[in-house]
């Protein structure tokens, strides 16, 4: 009797579910649902920098930028840029974007859309950008330098040295970290270094982001991903091996979320009890650039001219 109320059981189940496309694994564990892949949307050619702006979210592609509705992605505004923008953020008022080839950055006004391009001599190669609250700062990436920008005054932007050619850069609570082409990753305020630590095994550091306590930091040549904790000195041990080529993080307010420039793959990191766990999401290419939204985060898939919210 048993076992023919376990038959009939399953030959119900097996109806309720014909049709679905479940898989046996699916089945199994009882898993009813489909993993968010995220929802795509046609893009700027080339899309190689995102910001939100605390409504819309911007994305910056060659020679131009294009403001999105969050909730449809439908396209608001269309902008021409003097020069093709590798980086952009957003200052609570402007955009600013860091433009690879061009010895300067864009302001955009997100008020009235007026771009205003600024000099910045023999600053090539400019991948990061970093507001500290009152200055905006690029990394120049041909030199050992970076620019700080007054956002009240952006003409009289000034130099300041560095002991590497800076890659990436972020800003805490008390003024921006950068990385470099080595193992180190230096704090400064106000342009003054005052920290240094090294990520043991790195050799250089991709991206950069800050999740209102710790660093995150992503390694060139070996793919680690490193958490750097208030007061860090000395070396830094990897959190978990991600692998690949990294040049995207953002913190949703849960997760660390990282960009794989060479695999169409995001990866969303947490740290349940303190032990990272890692979720592997499929993109329509590969993704260089994220954003947070408040709501969802947000890719750019360069290859495909897409974007794909998550």
């Amino acid at each position: 009797m048993k076992w023919t109320n376990l038959f009939s059981a399953t030959l119900l189940i097996s109806a309720a579910f014909a049709g679905n496309n479940y898989t046996p694994a699916q089945i199994a564990m009882q898993h009813w649902f489909t993993p968010n892949q995220g929802i795509v949307y046609p893009s700027v050619f080339s899309p190689r920098a995102l910001a939100f702006d605390g409504s819309s979210v911007w994305v910056a592609g060659m020679n131009v930028v294009q403001k999105i509705q969050p909730s449809s992605g439908a396209v608001l505004a269309t902008v021409s840029l003097p020069a093709a923008p590798q980086a952009m953020l957003f200052d609570g008022q402007s955009l600013w974007l860091a433009n690879y080839t061009d010895n300067s950055v864009t302001r955009v006004r997100t008020t009235d859309l007026n771009v205003t391009k600024f000099p910045l001599p023999n600053c090539l190669i400019n991948t990061a950008l970093a507001f500290d609250g009152t200055n905006v700062y690029t990394n120049c990436g041909n030199s050992q330098a970076i620019m700080q920008i007054p956002i009240a005054n952006p003409p009289a932007a000034v130099r300041i040295p560095v002991p590497v050619v800076p890659i990436s850069l972020t800003a805490d609570a008390t003024g921006i970290w950068l990385g470099g082409g080595d193992d180190t990753l230096t704090h400064y305020t106000n342009g003054v270094q005052n920290a240094q630590v090294h990520l043991a095994g790195a050799q250089g550091v991709m991206s950069l982001a800050f999740d209102g306590t710790n660093v995150f930091a992503m390694a060139r040549g070996t793919g680690a991903l490193y958490m750097v904790t208030p007061g860090a000195q000395g070396m830094v041990n990897p959190l978990i091996t991600i692998g690949g080529m990294c040049w995207a993080l953002v913190y949703d307010g849960n997760a660390i979320w990282v960009a794989n420039e060479l695999a169409p793959t995001l990866y969303r990191v947490t740290l349940p009890n303190g032990a990272p766990s890692v979720q592997a999401l499929t993109t329509p290419g590969n993704p260089m650039a994220l954003v947070f939204d408040g709501a969802d985060v947000w890719a750019a898939i360069s290859g495909t001219n897409q974007l794909q919210k998550f």
